[in-house]
């Protein structure tokens, strides 16, 4: 079964707060299709499946959750427990007979004047698995659906397997509590767990070890770091856990 959708394209925070004007422009976006695959035995037009990927990603794994101090050239969020040093993590990954999808995915520029940006639509499998996200200082004890996601690269293979979950700190598990954002009252703000696994040794020596950041992003209409008429974003991270180097996220 396949089904087709438009995804506008995402905006990728930067390290400092930028100041963006608004644009009268229109902008490029991704046309997807999607196709519901019979089972995670089924082969993707990637050749892989999500037996493939679960062979490699699936299970328990450790790690130190590194809390990450605070720059002051980037959103700073003080939390609790935590906010430094290190503390023991344990990242599962289950599958539950979730449903997975293959989804081709086509720029599209709408007629007229488009935004001068850079749109990337790669094809990519997804399945839905659980996430099990537990540190031993108690911040975090979650266990929650989650969507995994191995994107494509220019030739048509499968190198990486990534997950990208929004949460909301009040309605965690864990007793992690935000005690105070600088700049303070931002419109928005999103956190994540935001990890990549590497599928083979071809692309890390450590295949099938997470690697990633609890992260997020925050943003400023008008106020504070955002003078009136623009937007300011400022990207913040909480913590990083895995082996981070140049071949990682």
């Amino acid at each position: 079964m396949a089904m087709t959708r438009s995804k506008p394209p995402a905006f990728v925070a930067g390290l400092v707060i930028a100041l963006t004007g608004c644009l009268g422009s229109s902008s490029p976006y991704c046309e997807e299709t999607i196709t519901i695959l019979a089972s995670a035995d089924t082969p993707s037009p990637a050749g892989m499946s999500a037996a493939d990927i679960l062979a490699v990603i699936e299970g328990e794994h450790t790690s130190e959750l590194a809390w990450t101090e605070q720059s002051s050239n980037a959103v700073q969020v003080t939390v609790m427990p935590g906010g430094s040093g290190t503390t023991p993590l344990t990242l599962t990954i289950d599958y539950e007979a979730g449903e997975v999808r293959w989804v081709d995915s086509e720029v599209v520029y709408p007629p007229g004047p488009t935004d001068a940006i850079y749109v990337e639509c790669l094809p990519r499998l997804e399945f839905d698995a659980r996430l099990g996200f537990v540190s031993e200082d108690g911040a975090f004890a979650e266990s929650r659906e989650i969507v995994v996601v191995a994107e494509a690269n220019n030739s048509g293979e499968l190198h990486w397997a990534s997950v990208l979950e929004v949460f909301d700190p009040t309605t965690l598990m864990g007793m992690l509590e935000i005690v105070k954002v600088e700049p303070k009252d931002p419109d928005q703000i999103e956190y994540h767990f935001d990890f990549g696994i590497p599928l083979d040794e071809q692309t890390d020596l450590e295949p099938g070890v997470p690697r990633g950041y609890v992260d997020g992003f925050a943003v400023y209409e008008g106020h504070g770091p955002a003078p009136s008429g623009t937007v300011a974003l400022g990207q913040l991270e909480l913590a990083s856990f895995g082996p981070l180097d140049a071949s990682g996220l």
